[in-house]
């Protein structure tokens, strides 16, 4: 399989490896990523598109949702609902922690003319010094614009 060629590739010790998982749509499976980072020193780097699972959410597609987030995402939400975007990125979260993955940071993105939100950039780490790093190099948008924190 594709991913038992790139696990090939990455050495299991003596070097950290970082995975930018950018999926085309909804096809970036949680199985997928416990699989390529399973006994592998690795960040991630992951688009996790937000809103695209919001209309997978509107739309009923419950596959879609369920190969995404795990099969015990909160199916209690229907049509929309309130903080439903907070309740998945917490629980994208945790199944990342469930790997490994304790420190985390993520930045919402939005589009430019909009600012509808379109996905979130997230970085998953095992280590401390990653996390600072993503924040230091995320303080400045993409417009130059630097954060106020």
């Amino acid at each position: 399989s594709t991913i038992d060629a790139v696990r090939a590739a990455i050495p299991r010790r003596g070097c950290l490896s970082l995975a930018l998982l950018d999926p085309q749509g909804c096809n970036l499976h949680l199985e997928t990523i416990r699989r390529l980072t399973d006994d592998r020193s690795m960040d991630l780097l992951i688009n996790l598109p937000i809103h695209s699972l919001y209309r997978c959410l509107k739309k009923g597609d419950w596959h879609v949702l369920s190969n995404v987030l795990g099969p015990d995402w909160p199916k209690t939400a229907s049509g929309g609902v309130p903080g439903w975007r907070a309740a998945i990125r917490a629980l994208y979260r945790e199944k990342l922690a469930e790997m490994g993955y304790v420190y985390w940071a993520a930045k919402e993105v939005r589009s430019e003319k909009k600012k509808s939100p379109l996905y979130d950039f997230i970085l998953a780490s095992r280590h401390p010094l990653a996390k600072e790093f993503f924040e230091k190099v995320t303080r400045e948008t993409a417009h130059g614009q630097l954060a106020l924190c």
